[in-house]
C-alpha cells in the first residue's frame, strides 16, 4: 500500500512541476488598479458641423498605468457604429446626420493590464444645422463649392463636402431648395438641389445628406450643365423642373431619389425661370425665348402648350427676348425684356392668375444708366421696384416713375457676379413674415480671386441704409449664384 502511495505523490510532484513551468512560461499579470471613468452629464445636444467638447475624467487607483482612449457613437437605429475620436477629451466637429438620438460612449482602456473601463452610456442629440439661409455657389481652384450662411450668421463653407465626405466635382452653377412647410404638406422630403458643370445633386435640405446624384438624377444619364441651369418647384412642391440650354426636364413625386424625365419635347428655348399661375397648386409656365411666347406646363404629363390670354400685351406673342424675371408684390411677377430690332429693354409684367387678363405691365425702360451692361435682377415683392447691378455698382428702377437711381458703389475693381432681394418664398401664399422681408439685398462679388457677400438693408423708399453694408462675409470662391433656402 505505501508503494502505492510513494508512487501517486511522485506523479503529484511531476504533475505540479509542469504546471508551475507552464506558468513560468505565460506569467499572469494580477492588478488590483481600478479606474473610474466620468463625463459633464450623460446628455448632450449639438447642431450639425458645430463643435462637440466633452471633457473625460480618469481616477485611478494606481499611479504609472498608460491608458488609450475612444469615443463611439451609434444610432438607436442601427449598430453602424462611427469612430469619433481616441484622445483623452473629445473635441470635434460633428459630421453626424441630424438625428434624435445617438448613444455615445467612452471608453478607457488600461495598456497596461489589457482591462477597459466604460464611462455611463450617453445620449447625443444632433439637431439640423442648414434650417435657414443662403446658399452660396462659387469656384475656388477650378472646382465648385457649395457654402451656406446660416440665418443666424454662422457660415459653413463647405457642408456638403463635410457631412458626405466626398468632393461634388466641376465649376458651380447653381443652388435651389424647396420649402420645408410645403415639402412636408406634399410628402416631399425639403431639399437642395446644387448644379455644377459636371453633374447635379439632391440634398436633405436640413442634413445636406445626399439623396441622389449625378447620371442617375436623370433618365437620359444627363451629366453636363451650361452656366444657365436652373430648378424650380410647382406651387406645393410636387413638381421638379429643370431647365437647362433651354431644355425642360420635369420630375414629380416626393422622393429624393425620384429621377428627372427625358426634357419636355418641343419647339420652344426655355428661360432659365419658372412662373407659379396660382389657382390650382400646380399651374407653372415658362418663357420660350425662340418663338417669344409664354406656355403653359402641365403637372405630371409632362407636356407644353401656348398660354392665352389678354391684357397690354398678348402672351401668346410678346415679340421680345426675356433677359430677366422675378416676383414682385401679389402675384404679378415682372420681366425684363430685350428687342433686338430696335436694341431698347422694356419691362413687362405677368399676373400669377389663371384668368385670361393676365398680362400686365408693358413699358418702355427710360432714363436708367448702364442697363445695357447689367448682369443682375433683383424685385421687391412689396413695392414696384426692381435693382439692377451692372460693374461695381447698384440702380434702383422706379417702375412707377419710370426712371432709375444709383443707390451704391462698390470700391473700385469689385465685380457683382449676384444679387438677390431677401423675401418670402416664390408661391401663392407667404406663411411668415420676416421684418426684414423686402428690407435686404444680398450681394455677391468677386474681389480679385475671392468672393464676398454683403447684406444691404434698405429704408423705406428702398435707398441702402446708412449708405453702407450691415454685414460681411469672407472666404467664398468667385461667386457665380446665391438662393435663399427658406424654412416657410
Amino acid at each position: 500500500m505505501k508503494n502505492y502511495i510513494y508512487i501517486i505523490s511522485a506523479f503529484l510532484f511531476i504533475f505540479l512541476q509542469s504546471c508551475k513551468k507552464e506558468l513560468e512560461k505565460v506569467p499572469m499579470i494580477i492588478t488590483t488598479n481600478q479606474l473610474t471613468v466620468e463625463t459633464d452629464t450623460i446628455s448632450y445636444t449639438v447642431v450639425a458641423l458645430d463643435s462637440l467638447k466633452i471633457n473625460g475624467t480618469i481616477t485611478a487607483t494606481q499611479p504609472g498605468h498608460s491608458y488609450s482612449y475612444q469615443w463611439k457613437a451609434w444610432s438607436q437605429l442601427g449598430t453602424d457604429v462611427t469612430i469619433l475620436s481616441t484622445e483623452k477629451d473629445l473635441n470635434i466637429k460633428v459630421t453626424l446626420a441630424p438625428l434624435n438620438y445617438y448613444f455615445l460612449e467612452y471608453v478607457v482602456k488600461d495598456e497596461t493590464t489589457g482591462v477597459s473601463f466604460f464611462a455611463p452610456l450617453m445620449r447625443l442629440t444632433v439637431q439640423p444645422g442648414f434650417y435657414e439661409g443662403w446658399l452660396v455657389s462659387s469656384n475656388k481652384n477650378n472646382n465648385g463649392m457649395l457654402s451656406f450662411i446660416r440665418n443666424d450668421d454662422v457660415l459653413f463653407l463647405s457642408p456638403a463636402e463635410d457631412i458626405n465626405e466626398k468632393t461634388y466635382n466641376g465649376e458651380a452653377i447653381s443652388a435651389f431648395s424647396s420649402v420645408d412647410f410645403f415639402a412636408s404638406f406634399s410628402g416631399l422630403t425639403a431639399q437642395i438641389m446644387y448644379i455644377t458643370k459636371e453633374g447635379a445633386y439632391r440634398f436633405d435640405a436640413t442634413s445636406f445628406l445626399e439623396m441622389k446624384g449625378g447620371a442617375d438624377l436623370f433618365e437620359s444619364k444627363k451629366t453636363n450643365f451650361s452656366a444657365s441651369a436652373f430648378q424650380g418647384f410647382s406651387g406645393i412642391y410636387t413638381d421638379q423642373l429643370l431647365i437647362d440650354e433651354g431644355e425642360i426636364y420635369g420630375a414629380y413625386g416626393g422622393s429624393g431619389t425620384i429621377t428627372f424625365s427625358e426634357s419636355i419635347p418641343g419647339d420652344y428655348y426655355a428661360f432659365p425661370y419658372l412662373f407659379l399661375l396660382g389657382g390650382a397648386a400646380n399651374n407653372m409656365a415658362v418663357y420660350d425665348n425662340k418663338n417669344k411666347r409664354f406656355l403653359n406646363v402641365a403637372s405630371q404629363t409632362k407636356s407644353l402648350s401656348v398660354m392665352t390670354g389678354t391684357g397690354s400685351y398678348p402672351v401668346d406673342n410678346v415679340g421680345k427676348t426675356m433677359i430677366a424675371a422675378d416676383f414682385g408684390p401679389g402675384v404679378e411677377y415682372f420681366c425684363v425684356m430685350y428687342d433686338e430690332t430696335t436694341g431698347k429693354y422694356y419691362i413687362y409684367s405677368l399676373k400669377g392668375s389663371v384668368s385670361s387678363n393676365n398680362a400686365g405691365i408693358n413699358q418702355e425702360i427710360l432714363n436708367s444708366p448702364e442697363l445695357n451692361t447689367a448682369t443682375s435682377f433683383a424685385t421687391s415683392s412689396l413695392l414696384p421696384h426692381m435693382y439692377y447691378a451692372s460693374g461695381n455698382k447698384i440702380y434702383l428702377y422706379d417702375i412707377n416713375a419710370n426712371s432709375s437711381s444709383l443707390v451704391y458703389t462698390f470700391p473700385d475693381g469689385v465685380i457683382i457676379k449676384d444679387m438677390e432681394m431677401f423675401k418670402y418664398p416664390r408661391k401663392q401664399i407667404a406663411l411668415q413674415n420676416d421684418p426684414l422681408y423686402n428690407k435686404r439685398l444680398v450681394v455677391g462679388v468677386d474681389n480679385g480671386a475671392n468672393g464676398e457677400v454683403y447684406y444691404l438693408d434698405l429704408t423705406d423708399l428702398g435707398a441702402v441704409l446708412n449708405n453702407t453694408y450691415s454685414q460681411k462675409f469672407t472666404g467664398f470662391g468667385q461667386i457665380v449664384h446665391l438662393n435663399y433656402r427658406n424654412q416657410q
